[in-house]
């Protein structure tokens, strides 16, 4: 074996460690999402709640509470993210998320 085929035959060998450590970690993830269900991200004036509703293979499918603090603007929407999006802000429990909601739909009732 030349050098030359000795080097293309490393440079395969690390591309495909590298694709084998990205599945590997594409695999924590979804796992990681399927347990942590429950998020909330504070942007300062923009706060979000989400409920991931099921993880695929590329993405999540998420409820998402959206409360924009400066005129009191809420939301409340269904919407695929990724799964690095999806694993941002901070785990909360399901009956944080559960008492957030209530307030969004008490608030729209009025």
């Amino acid at each position: 074996m030349t050098d030359s085929e000795t080097l293309k035959d490393i440079s395969k060998q690390i591309a495909d460690l590298l694709v084998k450590q990205s599945e590997i970690q594409d695999t924590i993830l979804k796992a990681e999402l399927s347990k942590n269900r429950y998020r909330y991200c504070d942007y300062g004036e923009d706060m979000y709640w989400y409920k991931i509703i099921s993880v695929n293979e590329c993405n999540c499918t998420v409820l998402e509470l959206h409360l924009r603090e400066s005129n009191k603007f809420g939301s409340i929407s269904y919407c695929e993210e990724s799964l690095t999006l999806a694993n941002r802000g901070d785990i909360i429990t399901e009956q944080e998320f559960i008492d957030k909601y209530n307030e969004f739909i008490n608030k729209i009732k009025l």
